[in-house]
């Protein structure tokens, strides 16, 4: 689950057509500790941060396309993912500084109930799923972020307790930021498999920015989109914030379907999440 025993899918085993199960309740930040957690590296930010602004580029655009033409439900699902993965990327941005902070005070994690829209319908539910774990781990990222801002902070005062403290905190949340980002590209894989070879898998093609920039130009459609992060435990500093960052995507340098965009790009960030959790235990 995504908060404990990660039981993630083989690389090579990932089931598309079979998404991870629904999030009830309060939701992100580490499980009661088992065993020793993995490490935290800038370089493992940066990878994430770049993969994940990648999938916001392909989500914002594809959620311009569907709801300029008339897939209501797709476009609001897919922007609320665009909005959530372009926060995950800045919150990764933020973890690879980590500049020092005050340290005497214990992390907490602020859990979040996530109810996206659109549960009914089989697409957008997945999609709900994708924005659901990645609420997930805006929560668990905000906890790591905070542990190692004061890790640092207590080494730099030569204060061995609090530094102590804080190393064990961004441990345990380290591995559980991973299982929850591979919990989301496992959604975000089993959205493109319900996706493909219906009306609404798209060819979303390179350099056309349009359909984005019309559905952002309308206040009825970012009304929706807000509302939507909201349900999903979106705050609206953060919804304020992901939709200047939709306001300035640059068109993809290469085009391609929709559901093959998504789930290449889903695997790939699987691969790296899966691969930091095997290596931690």
């Amino acid at each position: 689950m995504p908060n404990g025993d990660p039981g993630l899918p083989n690389l090579d085993e990932l089931p598309g057509d079979e998404p991870p199960p629904y999030i009830e309740g309060p939701t992100g930040g580490p499980a009661m500790p088992a065993g020793g957690g993995g490490a935290w590296s800038k370089e493992g930010a940066t990878d994430y941060q770049h993969t994940m602004a990648t999938m916001t580029g392909i989500l914002g655009m594809a959620a311009g396309f569907a709801i300029i033409g008339g897939w209501f439900i797709g476009g609001v699902a897919l922007g609320l993912v665009a909005i959530v993965t372009g926060l995950e990327a800045d919150r990764m941005s933020d973890i690879a500084r980590d500049p020092p902070k005050p340290y005497e005070q214990p992390v907490i994690f602020q859990r979040r109930v996530s109810n996206p829209p659109g549960r009914q319908d089989p697409i957008a539910s997945r999609l709900g799923l994708a924005s659901q774990y990645g609420v997930t781990a805006m929560v668990t990222m905000q906890g790591l972020l905070d542990a190692l801002e004061r890790g640092e902070g207590a080494r730099r005062d030569g204060n061995i307790d609090w530094a102590v403290a804080h190393a064990g905190i961004a441990r345990v949340a380290t591995r559980t930021m991973d299982t929850n980002l591979a919990y989301q590209a496992w959604a975000l894989s089993s959205a493109a498999a319900a996706l493909k070879s219906t009306a609404h898998d798209v060819v979303i093609p390179a350099g056309d920015i349009g359909p984005l920039q019309k559905a952002l130009a309308d206040p009825k459609i970012v009304q929706q989109w807000r509302q939507a992060g909201l349900d999903a435990g979106l705050l609206d500093t953060e919804i304020d914030r992901a939709v200047a960052r939709l306001r300035a995507i640059k068109p993809l340098t290469q085009g391609g379907r929709l559901s093959e965009l998504v789930d290449r790009t889903a695997r790939t960030i699987y691969a790296t999440a899966y691969k930091r959790v095997q290596s931690a235990r």
